[in-house]
């Protein structure tokens, strides 16, 4: 019975919680994660620390983290809703801190009739309201191949606005439907109705203009699997070693209206040089950055191409990254790119 106790007490949503119990269930907490990093960075073998197996025992470990945090609010004094803040990072960190470094119990006074219920209720309109108004107004779009490097990465989850009336500008980077894939698709507009588009020796002519590409520097990133397919990316200065520096070169391309974006050259390809594509009415022509790793309009869709993207299957204008891992998911807590969040996309 002692030790049924023991186990039971974390997911006590009422009484005291002594803040050992709080150190308790965080230092749970972050073993997990702990291990499951380490076994994704060192390819460790074994069902034990896989990180689908983590989640299960994070999401049997965070209702009892919840609710010793509830109980440690009420100690205090204060509601329950206080851990909404957790939702917030600075101010759930800083909630955390002060539950952490608060004196012992001051007093027993719980505000919350039915603490779980009205967390649940509470946490239930905010993923509902976020559901509505991710349909009207906007959508996450998760980026899992490297075809818009540099300026978007395998693992960002990006923003993609809902405008009304939206019409896509020279320059700008849209999601859109696939004619025979029911997935969405990201690449940037670089020909509207009536253009005539062309590259030669890779670069690109619009309406016979040269854009004018400008040397940059070289982009560089570690050669190694990349998101949750572990495609290897492609490496001007190959062969490159597991592990070591994959680089290509990074250039400045300006459009005819002066706005201009970063793409990536690998080398010489066979998609370098292409025909002459008009581009149909209520269609649009679309490139990827990284310009010898995109299936975009120089191919069709009967070859996994994107062909010409019709008005109709626009989805919207990604606007910018919402936040980024460098692991195998963006669940891969431990290698967020935490530079890469809240970027805006140009």
């Amino acid at each position: 019975m002692l030790a049924l106790r023991v186990f039971s007490r974390p997911f006590d949503w009422n009484g005291t919680a002594p803040r050992k119990e709080l150190w308790a269930c965080l230092f749970l907490v972050v073993l997990i994660v702990a291990l499951t990093a380490a076994a994704e960075l060192l390819a460790m073998p074994g069902p034990v620390l896989q990180p689908r197996v983590a989640f299960v025992a994070l999401g049997l470990m965070l209702p009892g983290l919840v609710a010793v945090q509830i109980r440690r609010l009420h100690d205090r004094g204060h509601s329950g809703f206080w851990l909404l803040l957790g939702l917030v990072p600075v101010a759930g960190a800083a909630v955390n801190l002060y539950l952490l470094a608060a004196p012992g119990r001051r007093g027993y006074r719980q505000r919350d009739q039915a603490p779980l219920v009205m967390l649940l209720a509470t946490f239930g309109v905010i993923a509902l309201s976020g559901l509505v108004m991710s349909r009207a107004l906007w959508q996450p779009m998760y980026i899992s191949s490297g075809s818009m490097k540099p300026g978007l990465l395998v693992n960002d989850l990006v923003v993609v606005a809902h405008l009304p009336l939206y019409q896509p500008r020279r320059g700008d980077i849209i999601a859109f439907r696939g004619d025979k894939a029911h997935a969405d698709f990201i690449k940037r507009v670089i020909g509207l109705p009536g253009d005539k588009v062309q590259m030669r020796d890779g670069m690109v002519y619009l309406n016979d203009q040269m854009l004018p590409q400008t040397p940059d520097g070289t982009f560089e990133e570690r050669f190694a699997p990349q998101g949750a397919t572990g495609r290897l990316p492609n490496c001007a200065n190959a062969p490159v070693g597991q592990g070591g520096i994959c680089q290509n070169a990074r250039l400045t391309e300006t459009l005819p209206d002066g706005r201009d974006h970063a793409i990536l050259d690998t080398g010489a390809t066979a998609q370098d040089t292409t025909k002459v594509f008009t581009v149909p009415p209520n269609h649009y022509f679309v490139l990827g950055d990284n310009r010898d790793n995109s299936n975009d309009s120089r191919f069709s869709t009967d070859v996994n191409g994107a062909g010409f993207v019709a008005a109709s299957h626009v989805v919207g204008r990604a606007q910018w990254v919402l936040f980024s891992s460098g692991g195998a998911s963006l669940w891969s807590v431990w290698a967020w790119r935490t530079s890469r969040f809240f970027r805006a996309l140009t």
